[in-house]
């Protein structure tokens, strides 16, 4: 009968230590899912905040580009005569993240001109052929956040908006 009564209290301690494992190893499961949601939160309110800003700039350089005055590659080129194959980026001014109502900014911006599409229409106005050219225009903005969790590895958290502006030169004496 003694050795029946020790064998008992040895599976006791092997099912306390058993269910102490089991515990800790639910523990870490608990604590790794609620680790992985905070960097999940994290990684998608940095994702919203370069998409704010992609928007933001987007804006800008449309207002921009309606004045005629965006420039690309530095200043070397005005930026509606660019065509694809020149690469274009267009120069983004130092104080965009001020204009954008944001104090700090752990971002770098980049537009790139895509290019244009031209297209003429043509009237006869007193015997005399008039020409209306259209451009639609392609401008892909990126935001990246170079503080954001996955930097890292590498890869910034980053948005992009593209945005197609479109210009018309109408001649005197157009009629739509």
């Amino acid at each position: 009968m003694k050795k029946i009564l020790h064998n008992q209290q040895g599976v006791a301690l092997v099912t306390a230590v058993s269910f102490g494992l089991i515990s800790s190893i639910l523990v870490a499961v608990v604590w790794f899912m609620v680790t992985s949601t905070n960097t999940t939160v994290k990684q998608s309110g940095y994702y919203n905040n370069e998409l704010e800003n992609a928007r933001g700039l987007a804006s800008l350089v449309a207002a921009e580009m309606k004045a005629s005055t965006v420039k690309c590659n530095s200043g070397s080129k005005e930026c509606l005569t660019c065509t694809r194959s020149d690469n274009c980026t267009v120069d983004i001014a130092a104080s965009t993240c001020t204009d954008l109502g944001k104090t700090t900014c752990t971002n770098t911006v980049q537009a790139d001109y895509l290019g244009n599409i031209s297209q003429e229409s043509y009237q006869f106005v007193d015997g005399n052929q008039i020409v209306k050219t259209t451009y639609l225009h392609g401008v892909r903005i990126t935001s990246k956040n170079e503080k954001s969790v996955s930097f890292a590895a590498g890869v910034p958290e980053q948005a992009s908006v593209e945005v197609v502006y479109k210009t018309e030169i109408l001649p005197e004496g157009w009629v739509e």
